[in-house]
């Protein structure tokens, strides 16, 4: 035998043994983490795996904590680099780094087009003064958000940054004195925040703009043709009555103190936004009285709230209030309730955002924010510039019936009403109605126009979405494995739940049970933009998927306790979940994620970014005998191990950013990320609508391609999938004799 064919051979062998022994050193590592950690990570004692499989387990390991790089520096010093499962993990991370790799172009296209607006505008050109100088700085904030720290671009813009930064100043101040504070906040303070987040001086800005902006929208509401006036069924009474209720019911000892405060600040803002004499505000100030109401304002401020020694009640909070609403009878003479309803929102905001007076005039909308429950034609509608586009068509719903409307086409008359000048709220007023009525919608399509009737129905939102809103009718109850595919090749499902409704656990389970019956190998679960719903179906969505402890529980302030305990019946034992998660999963969807990732024991791996943090739980009861309503924060809670979500805004207060529930794998988008995630989503809204109008059972070839890139486009989905992939291959490894194949 040839002499350097043995050596080589000789040499393959030794680097085998090396790799065997590198490989077992660090299965003793893992092992002592796994039992440092509580958990069994490992599918089965270390004696009972052969040495591939141990091999197979510490190469997954760095994929299933989302170190992708690390797995593929392993998988170039395998042993046995043409195995079927190294070949299957390979195929896994090659996906990935496609999509990664597609990331990076699109945001060095992205930045470079950004580079090049900011470098033809005039303001950078001869430092000329902006018209609006908002829009470069918008355009320099992004590229220091995605250009690296030591990007030369970088230095190259600082000096216009400078130069803007100065005109928006002036900008805000000339805004703020016509009166015009949203402007000044959206195009001003806003963005000097967001290139200069840490600025004391712009930070206390913040407040009182803030609170300007909200007197400038409720001085300038969007009333509605027919609408009476908003502000009509506010009574003091009620404010009063949610103060006492407050007083001994609100989740904690309510600082009465604070409230005050809080009162005084809105009427001086009220004073400081009613100088500038806006023509459009719903109401003027008698001029001769706006300044006796600053100088008693301030008055007030300074004098004592309670006599000294003396607690501050509820009771002699409302005394001041009276006190205010005699001053306005004889300073301002402005109605009311309109400043009943100023001061509401802003004593109630300094508790929490969550507790609010439910107003007569708003309990239709609240009703129907509620239970997803209302009489209309069923599609999503937003403003665009200032013309009124189709955003979805619910499926099932008359729109989607009648065949004659579609995703994208602009609504230009409701009842022969021009909806160029009209709000997105009176809009979805004039759309809904009564039940069994009739609104005719004109629609302009490739510049044809056509009047569709429509008669309105109850139309109940759904809870739970997959990849499209078809189901099939063919198999009698069971349900199209399709409409729930977010993988072409693999039996991956994937379910959205956009909040909690009565029926979301009993529906979610049928769900799970039938998919399950078809092959279901793995589930991404989306909880991105679920803002909550009822406590209790978040916890019964939980008790789907876990067997055993507590889910979540809790407590009021009378130490009143309700515990939520798992139910020995769980769903997709043995299937790998993953859970995806952001700024903008609240509540229940917070709860639900909380319960499926307790450490320890994780049901599921949650990818994506920090929750929003909410940590409270709501109650709502009747006020007064005019239908009004009290939604309050009654209590907070805690997760299994009692664990609390933290307060959002308790942490905010402390110049805190770690709130809510940090993922266990990060993975946050920027701006091209989300603009090219966003038009995916609109052509999928687009097929799904064409979808749900076709007999065809499964879905279309342009659907799973146009799935594909919905899945590319959404790093964190993409993630997601990835991490779940490797869930499943690791599954495999499951006994000494077992073999990942190719089948």
């Amino acid at each position: 035998m040839d002499t350097k064919a043995i050596a080589v051979k000789s040499d393959h062998t030794m680097m085998r043994k090396r790799v065997g022994i590198l490989f077992l050193v660090l299965l003793a590592g893992i092992q002592s983490r796994t039992a440092q950690a509580g958990c069994d990570c490992l599918p089965q004692s270390a004696a009972a795996l052969t040495l591939s499989q141990a091999e197979q387990r510490l190469l997954i390991e760095p994929v299933l904590k989302g170190d992708f790089t690390a797995a593929e520096a392993l998988l170039g010093r395998v042993s046995d680099p043409n195995s079927p499962f190294v070949g299957r993990l390979r195929a896994i991370l090659d996906e990935y780094r496609l999509a990664y790799t597609a990331w990076q172009q699109q945001t060095k296209r992205y930045l470079q087009e950004i580079l090049s607006k900011i470098k033809a505008h005039p303001a950078a050109a001869d430092q000329t003064p902006s018209d609006r100088p908002d829009e470069i700085l918008s355009l320099i904030w992004q590229v220091r958000q995605l250009a690296g720290p030591k990007d030369p671009n970088l230095a190259e813009i600082a000096p216009l940054a400078a130069g803007l930064i100065e005109q928006i100043q002036q900008k805000i101040r000339t805004w703020e004195a016509r009166g015009e504070f949203a402007k000044a906040w959206r195009n001003g303070l806003r963005i000097l925040l967001a290139a200069d987040p840490n600025n004391t001086t712009l930070r206390e800005r913040r407040g009182a703009l803030l609170e300007k902006v909200s007197i400038e929208r409720s001085l300038t509401p969007a009333i509605c043709p027919g609408q009476p006036d908003p502000y009509a069924n506010v009574k003091s009474e009620s404010l009063f009555a949610a103060l006492e209720f407050l007083g001994k019911n609100y989740a904690a000892p309510v600082p009465f103190a604070s409230l005050d405060r809080k009162a005084i600040d809105y009427c001086t803002r009220l004073g400081e936004a009613l100088i500038c004499g806006r023509k459009d505000f719903l109401y003027k100030p008698d001029p001769n009285g706006l300044g006796s109401w600053n100088d008693r304002i301030h008055q007030i401020s300074q004098e004592p709230a309670v006599p000294e020694g003396s607690e501050f009640t509820s009771s002699l909070f409302i005394q001041r209030l009276k006190k205010i609403l005699d001053l306005n009878r004889s300073t301002l003479r402005l109605p009311e309730g309109f400043l009943v309803y100023g001061l509401s929102e802003a004593i109630l905001w300094e508790l929490d955002p969550y507790t609010e007076i439910v107003w007569p005039s708003q309990l239709d909308e609240f009703d129907k924010l509620m239970t997803g429950k209302f009489a209309g034609v069923g599609i999503r509608i937003m403003l665009e510039g200032k013309k009124l586009k189709i955003l979805e068509v619910v499926a099932g719903s008359p729109a989607q019936e009648s065949g004659r409307l579609r995703v994208d086409d602009w609504i230009t008359e409701i009842d022969g009403l021009s909806t160029q000048s009209l709000s997105l709220d009176c809009a979805t007023r004039q759309i809904s109605g009564p039940e069994g009525t009739a609104v005719a919608l004109t629609i302009q399509r490739d510049g044809q126009e056509e009047t569709v009737s429509i008669i309105r129905r109850k139309i109940v939102l759904p809870s739970l979405h997959g990849t499209t809103p078809k189901v099939s009718a063919a198999k009698g109850s069971e349900v199209n494995l399709s409409a729930y595919r977010i993988d072409r090749d693999e039996r991956i499902g994937y379910i959205w739940i956009s909040n909690f409704r009565q029926d979301t656990p009993q529906t979610l389970g049928e769900i799970l049970s039938r998919l399950e019956r078809r092959g279901l190998r793995g589930l991404l679960l989306d909880l991105r933009s679920n803002s909550g719903g009822i406590l209790e179906s978040a916890a019964g969505t939980a008790d789907l998927f876990l067997a055993e402890g507590v889910l979540v529980k809790s407590q009021t302030r009378q130490g009143q306790i309700l515990e939520y305990v798992a139910r020995d019946d769980q769903a997709l034992k043995g299937i790998p979940i993953v859970v995806l998660i952001d700024g903008t999963t609240a509540s229940g969807a917070e709860i639900l994620a909380g319960a499926l990732s307790e450490p320890g024991r994780p049901r599921a791996t949650l990818v994506g970014t920090r929750t929003y943090g909410k940590g409270s739980v709501q109650e709502v009861e009747p006020l007064a005998s005019d239908g009004s309503r009290i939604k309050y924060t009654c209590g907070f809670y805690t997760l299994s191990g009692n664990r609390v979500v933290p307060n959002r805004y308790q942490l905010n207060r402390q110049d805190r950013k770690d709130w809510g529930l940090a993922p266990d794998i990060e993975v946050p988008l920027n701006e091209p990320q989300l603009s090219e995630l966003v038009k995916v989503q609109r052509q999928l809204r687009q097929l799904s609508e064409e979808a749900a109008r076709s007999e065809e059972e499964d879905l279309p070839e342009e659907k799973l391609a146009l799935l594909e890139s919905l899945v590319r486009c959404d790093p964190q989905m993409t993630t997601g999938l990835t991490i779940l992939k490797s869930q499943m291959l690791a599954a495999a490894i499951s006994s000494p004799l077992s073999a990942v194949s190719d089948n």
